[in-house]
């Protein structure tokens, strides 16, 4: 997921003309692709199959672009990171930061397992068959960003500036979307635990594993790199063509290597693992971020908005996801109302999921801003029902 909060590096090739600020385009974006996943994950879960046509337009377009929401978050977690982690003055990261960044990853791997807690309490796990661990062993979004960003701090240990680090993340971005069918042709779980093998492969039911999401990470490094490099005068003007015009070469190119590149690679599932489809989604991803640049362009007046929702990224993912499918203790909506909505009633379903959790975050800082107290009785006692829960 995306970090809380972005900076300016302290060194910038045009420091005379980037000021220090934050980069409100990438809270623009960030949004957008939330928008995006909470109508996308909505409309999937309650829309009754009758009504949809998946092999035929406008249904083969949404659910494309439904795909593109997780290598859009990745790639500008990646550029945020190039400015949230500073360095110290011999280029090494700071201890402090290092175990805050550590902290960070393992709670988002923590609550991705939390959401799929396999049993009603914590004792009954001592008692559940193997079979019992099998979804919860599956990797989603939080698992994959948290594992992500842990190989991404090894990458800013390796290097000494962020030029060294553009290189080495741009060689390790592409290097994992070409090892992904190689990687995927190997029966992992013949010779690792499941909750390893998840994380490498998804022919077990997990969502992202690293090879090849993790890759988006490593490669939206170089998207703040670029913007690190732009000068502050038109930059986001010049940002947004540049991502458009990069997309747009990039697909042309994937398109174009498509049939060679299978001839190379052994057998291995076209969407899932194929290098040029996965080439593909970057490009159309940096395509979304140009024209969401663009709307940015539109509505700058709106800074402050993009920061509020785009700094609570993951307040919002996990929000929707409990509106939705609930928790291990508790039915979400989607459980009992599956697949059996009208399409107008399903896009007033996700009006109403959206408009609650952008709601929400507003509550959210009024609570933390103007009722510390009363926001500190329900943190505490939210607290305490979970771990209730998880005992009991």
């Amino acid at each position: 997921m995306i970090p809380t909060s972005q900076a300016e590096p302290q060194q910038a090739p045009h420091a005379a003309l980037a000021p220090r600020t934050r980069f409100y385009v990438l809270d623009c974006v960030r949004l957008f692709a939330m928008l995006m996943m909470m109508q996308g994950h909505t409309i999937d879960a309650l829309l009754s199959r009758e009504f949809v046509a998946m092999d035929q337009f406008p249904w083969t377009t949404w659910q494309f672009i439904r795909g593109l929401t997780a290598p859009v978050f990745l790639l500008i977690s990646g550029a945020v990171h190039v400015f949230a982690t500073k360095r110290d003055a011999s280029g090494r990261l700071p201890r402090d930061l290092l175990q805050r960044r550590l902290r960070w990853a393992l709670t988002l791997i923590g609550i991705g397992y939390m959401m799929t807690f396999p049993a009603d309490d914590f004792i009954d796990v001592f008692w559940m068959p193997a079979s019992g661990f099998f979804r919860f062993w599956q990797i989603n979004i939080l698992q994959l960003s948290g594992a992500a960003l842990i190989l991404l701090m090894a990458a800013f240990m390796l290097t000494r500036d962020n030029r060294g680090l553009n290189a080495l993340s741009l060689t390790l971005g592409f290097g994992i979307i070409a090892a992904t069918p190689f990687v995927h042709a190997v029966d992992w779980f013949a010779h690792i635990p499941a909750f390893i093998a998840n994380y490498l492969t998804h022919v077990n039911g997990s969502l992202f594993p690293v090879f090849p999401y993790a890759a988006y990470l490593f490669l939206g490094v170089s998207i703040g790199r670029f913007l690190q490099w732009l000068p502050a005068q038109g930059r986001e003007e010049r940002f947004g063509l540049s991502m458009l015009g990069a997309g747009l070469l990039i697909v042309a190119a994937a398109l174009s290597m498509e049939h060679s590149a299978s001839a190379l690679l052994p057998a291995h599932d076209h969407w899932h693992s194929g290098p040029t489809f996965m080439l593909e989604r970057l490009g159309w991803s940096l395509v979304f971020i140009g024209a969401a640049t663009g709307v940015y362009l539109l509505t700058r007046r709106l800074d402050k908005h993009y920061v509020t929702l785009g700094s609570k990224a993951l307040h919002i993912y996990i929000a929707h996801l409990i509106l939705l499918y609930g928790t291990p203790w508790y039915a979400g909506y989607a459980k009992t109302h599956y697949q059996q909505m009208t399409l107008w009633q399903s896009l007033t379903a996700a009006a109403l999921v959206i408009g609650l959790c952008i709601g929400g975050v507003y509550i959210y800082e009024y609570w933390k801003r103007e009722r510390r107290v009363l926001w500190s009785v329900v943190r505490y006692t939210a607290t305490g029902a979970l771990i209730y829960a998880l005992i009991f």
